[in-house]
């Protein structure tokens, strides 16, 4: 399934980047002391304006200056290495780990100079080459190759070799959705920031969650609780001997909102055939639910759960995002997940191939 690769701050993860040249002795003089100097360009139209060096998570100002002309400076002092943003006139600008040495920005708005923006500029260079397979990538299948095969594994790589690398809680969080329970390890075991965040360890859970759903398994019968007060089995909805397309989505969901007519017609097409589609709309509004349904014209079941009771549901699927659309068998196994556009057709063609055998 094709997903997106996020821009980190200012800089994609995916830009060309060039490798620093050799340090001279004012570096290694600057790694004694702690002293750091960051140059960077100022665009014409903000020279004037404050510059602001703050941690990436906004509680620290490491440093201001004013933008007096197009090429700027900052200075300092510094113990561990930071991960900031260098702000002019409160717009990011550039990412950049602060810590001692003489740092600048390549032609690709890289931060370069320390061994913490080397690393991860060599990373971003390495990364462009194997993404840009994923242009060429002919179908869903080809794409996901590159990703899940050599993307993530580089990905990996990069944390293990880059123990507590500042950079790493930005490369988590560029692949932590698709990540798998031992790949989230590898991280927690490669950074001690990742495996303190309690948010961490959700995604684990979740992850856990995932792998003992695969395809195959059985679906989790689940309880859903419905806007009367009462529950039922997820099992109630679902036909023994025909295959259940299960749709996790939201009204205010636009990728979600985007499947909906996709499945619309499935459902019309091979309700006849075996195939029924079940919407399970969660982290949404009873009301919203409603009137999506209407206004989409869904002829299908939907289950509207009540929003402050709907993440009992997801977490026991281990979904960390929608729509999560998956295809349950004729047995109750898992038959397809991780469903979007095409792939959900591919998975419709697969089963009625299997119902004729």
């Amino acid at each position: 399934m094709k997903k997106f690769l996020f821009a980190l701050g200012t800089a994609s993860l995916l830009l060309a980047a060039c490798t620093s040249g050799s340090k001279s002795s004012d570096d290694d003089d600057a790694r004694t002391n702690g002293k750091y100097t960051i140059n960077f360009k100022v665009p014409q139209e903000l020279t004037g304006k404050e510059i602001l060096l703050v941690s990436i998570d906004g509680k620290d100002t490491l440093a201001t200056a004013v933008a007096s002309d197009t090429i700027a400076s900052l200075s300092g002092k510094i113990q561990d290495p930071t991960f900031c943003i260098l702000q002019i006139d409160g717009l990011p600008l550039y990412n950049v780990v602060v810590e001692p040495g003489e740092i600048s920005f390549n032609n690709d708005n890289n931060a370069v100079g320390t061994k913490s923006n080397d690393v991860f500029a060599d990373y971003i260079a390495q990364t462009d080459k194997i993404a840009d397979k994923l242009e060429e990538a002919a179908d869903e299948e080809a794409w996901d190759k590159v990703y899940y095969g050599e993307i993530i594994p580089g990905a990996l790589k990069f944390v293990k070799e880059n123990p507590n690398n500042p950079y790493n809680q930005a490369v988590f969080q560029q692949f932590a959705m698709d990540l798998d329970a031992e790949q989230i390890k590898i991280f927690c075991d490669n950074d001690s920031t990742i495996k303190a965040n309690p948010a961490v360890k959700k995604l684990m859970e979740n992850a856990e969650k995932r792998q003992s759903l695969q395809v195959g398994k059985p679906y989790a019968n689940v309880e859903i609780p419905l806007p009367d007060g009462s529950s039922r089995k997820l099992s109630e909805w679902i036909t023994p001997g025909r295959f259940t397309i299960i749709d996790f989505w939201a009204s205010w969901c636009n990728p979600c909102r985007q499947e909906i007519p996709g499945l619309v017609e499935i459902y019309k097409q091979y309700k006849n055939a075996g195939i029924d589609v079940l919407g399970i709309a969660v982290w949404d509004e009873v009301a919203d639910t409603e009137a999506a349904i209407k206004q989409d014209g869904i002829p299908y079941p939907v289950i509207a759960i009540p929003k402050d009771k709907s993440q009992a549901i997801t977490d026991a699927y281990g979904i960390n995002g929608i729509p999560s659309i998956l295809m349950i068998d004729p047995q109750g196994n898992i038959f397809a997940r991780d469903l979007r556009g095409a792939a959900i057709q591919e998975a419709v063609d697969k089963a009625l191939i299997s119902k004729r055998r």
